[in-house]
């Protein structure tokens, strides 16, 4: 019996979180992009995205927070302007709290939070070795 409720959390556990989304793993960083948080299931209501994007030396390109309204829906959108990319390693986390309620009308609250590493290219008549800023 134990062995059947660890199987099921280990198989069902990971279906409830949610999935950052980029357009690549390797970006252009000459315009924004736009990145998806998608919830694992539907929701009706109120959150925050709270967005940190940091480079392989550690540094804080871009920490935010964005409202998002959700109306039988999973996904949330956000820009991220690569413009403001220096290094060429870079990890986005997200952390999204949600306030809705479900269907049926019970209260559905979620506390998620999701990391995604990506690549921003170098410009091509950009610099070859590093950039002093």
């Amino acid at each position: 019996m134990i062995y059947r409720a660890l199987f099921l959390c280990a198989v069902l556990l990971p279906l409830q979180a949610g999935q950052l989304i980029l357009p690549g793993k390797a970006l252009e960083r000459d315009r924004p992009v736009v990145v998806t948080y998608r919830f694992a299931r539907q929701g009706t209501g109120k959150g925050e995205l709270s967005v940190n994007w940091t480079d392989a030396l550690g540094r804080v390109v871009e920490d935010r927070q964005q409202p998002f309204v959700l109306t039988d829906e999973t996904d949330v959108r956000f820009p991220l302007d690569l413009r403001r990319a220096v290094s060429m390693a870079n990890t986005l986390t997200v952390h999204a709290a949600f306030d809705g309620v479900d269907k049926k009308g019970a209260p559905d609250r979620r506390d998620e939070r999701e990391s995604a590493a990506f690549t921003a290219k170098p410009r091509e008549h950009g610099w070859r070795d590093y950039q002093i800023i």
